[in-house]
């Protein structure tokens, strides 16, 4: 039986005991709605008799759960898992009188971790550039900056204009500029590119 003693702290009233003399209990840090998934949670062990903490000389659990043993506070027990169980628990050793004993915690529910919004996973590989944003990168990026932006709405045939030299600037000169690229890429290449200036750029 689990009861409820205040907002912040979970008494496991059900004692488990190695001798009718010897009797302990599991006390949750945590509020039974903060026992969730990827978090350490920690537990409490006390003597039920004089509510006097315990020495844990070790804790472990089944996965996908893990259990250690605080390494600031000797009573306190910390667990984690990664997956949420309707029916957790861990099992503890503890000195008693210089012996070690060991036994096993009453169950508990840990519930998943409900995230608040779709935040990228920071391990996971950026998704790589399209084609057209790769030869963008690499061939006109150094020129099209914010100072000169490129074009929008534009086609093949202006593309390959420009790379011609035929295409008249404002000044009514030719624009000689981007001559280096006439021949340079292929219709696939220039269709992958002119979507990209058009739709992703």
């Amino acid at each position: 039986m689990i009861q409820f003693l205040g907002p912040f702290f979970i008494f496991f009233t059900t004692s488990v005991s190695w001798s009718q003399t010897n009797n302990y209990k599991v006390i949750s840090l945590y509020e039974q709605n903060a026992l969730l998934t990827e978090r350490f949670l920690p537990f409490d062990i006390r003597q039920s008799s004089d509510n006097m903490p315990v020495e844990l000389i070790g804790a472990y659990a089944d996965k996908p759960c893990y259990a250690m043993v605080d390494p600031y506070r000797a009573n306190i027990a910390l667990f984690f898992c990664t997956e949420p169980t309707e029916a957790a628990s861990f099992f503890v050793k503890i000195r008693q009188n210089g012996s070690p004993y060991n036994f096993k915690t009453p169950e508990f529910k840990i519930r998943k971790l409900a995230l608040l919004s779709s935040t990228p996973d920071p391990y996971k590989p950026p998704l790589p550039d399209s084609p057209g944003e790769t030869l963008y990168k690499n061939n006109c990026k150094s020129c099209h900056n914010a100072s000169n932006p490129m074009v929008q709405s534009t086609t093949i045939t202006h593309l390959k204009d420009l790379f011609a030299g035929t295409v008249t600037g404002k000044d009514g000169k030719k624009i000689t500029t981007m001559t280096k690229f006439n021949g340079l890429f292929s219709d696939s290449q220039l269709t992958d590119l002119v979507n990209y200036i058009n739709e992703e750029l």
